[in-house]
């Protein structure tokens, strides 16, 4: 599976190079306001709205947009792109369902004055990471006309299909099997979920068990929770966990051998505990999951649990291993446990 790290909260979402997808809030329509009455901006829109594509009463479409849009995922999706270095909002994208069934119809749209800087790309592969990975849209299509050399390029150069032609417009297609490139990890197989103390692991776990026994897919979480003795006074070392790797390795291997998937929920500080999870799962599919958040929000957690040695949770982040080189990255700072079980179901299941 490609790598790609999520990270998103109310605005923010996956970063790609420069840019990254923005939910704008009510006080951002000023924004979308200026693109829809950009005469330069619009020019493509020219031929339903003459005679310069602009939007007449955009405030008001700016109103109806945050009414039927913003919180619809994921039916219908739209964000700003905007710019990292300094905040400034450079587009915008959106997918919606089409009538035609398991098909989303898209659009992208640079402000003129930002073009020519690679934003187009940038911003398709953010929306495509968004739809595919988040989503788990079945399909996207996209239709424009053929003069629009730019917007074809990039289209095809992220992996659309042509499929024809009509009325001087092209129509483009992209599966998501065809854009995550690669078959799910057939059942059963080892997924890791490593990160460091407080980061959720266990409340994703929880979720993600729910969801595949709602799929009927057999399932058993191992917990490294469940094989150390753990207070609020006494810390727990490397050497602690190494100690019992070996029971909670032969969990792993059982619960595989019994042809049940297994969610191993660790905090790994060290090469040789990876190692002895990685030989687990020897003759199986192990995939990677990184759950983590920023320092300030394993202390809160730490503190609101009560049940950890204090400062256990940064700790564990700094000495975390591997650090990179994961199948999925989550900022769990951002999401909720379900929407984590979800992302995960949508990558790995």
């Amino acid at each position: 599976m490609t790598r790609s790290e999520v990270n998103m909260n109310n605005s923010e979402e996956t970063t790609y190079a420069q840019l990254r997808l923005y939910i704008p809030r009510p006080e951002d329509g000023w924004f979308y306001v200026k693109m829809l009455s950009d005469p330069a901006t619009m020019a493509y829109n020219a031929p339903w709205f003459p005679p310069d594509g602009c939007i007449p009463d955009a405030s008001s479409a700016w109103d109806d947009l945050q009414a039927e849009w913003i919180g619809h995922e994921p039916a219908r999706f739209y964000a700003y792109l905007q710019r990292v270095s300094d905040g400034a909002f450079v587009g915008d994208v959106n997918f919606h369902q089409s009538p035609q069934p398991g098909k989303y119809d898209m659009g992208i749209v640079i402000f003129a004055q930002e073009r020519n800087n690679g934003y187009g790309k940038q911003g398709l592969r953010l929306l495509l990471d968004r739809a595919f990975r988040i989503d788990g849209v079945p399909c996207l299509q996209n239709d424009f006309e053929t003069s629009r050399d730019a917007a074809y390029r990039i289209h095809k150069a992220a992996g659309f299909r042509e499929t024809g032609i009509e009325n001087g417009a092209v129509h483009l297609e992209l599966s998501r099997e065809e854009y995550l490139g690669c078959e799910k990890p057939q059942t059963p197989f080892l997924l890791l979920l490593n990160g460091p103390s407080s980061s959720g692991k266990s409340s994703v776990a929880g979720e993600l068990t729910e969801l595949l026994r709602a799929a009927e897919i057999p399932v058993r979480t191992v917990s490294i929770d469940d094989h150390l003795h753990m207070t609020p006074d006494e810390p727990i070392w490397e050497d602690d966990v190494f100690a019992v790797m070996p029971a909670m390795c032969r969990d792993i291997a059982a619960a595989l051998a019994r042809g049940e998937t297994v969610i191993a929920d660790h905090v790994i500080t060290s090469e040789r505990v990876y190692r002895a999870v990685e030989n687990a799962a020897a003759g199986y599919t192990m995939k990677t999951v990184l759950l983590t958040c920023s320092p300030e929000i394993l202390r809160q957690r730490e503190t609101a649990r009560g049940n950890r040695c204090p400062g256990s949770a940064e700790a564990s982040l700094r000495y975390l291993y591997p650090q990179d080189g994961c199948d999925l990255t989550v900022d769990s700072g951002a999401l909720t446990p379900a929407e984590i079980a979800r992302l995960l179901m949508i990558n790995f299941f």
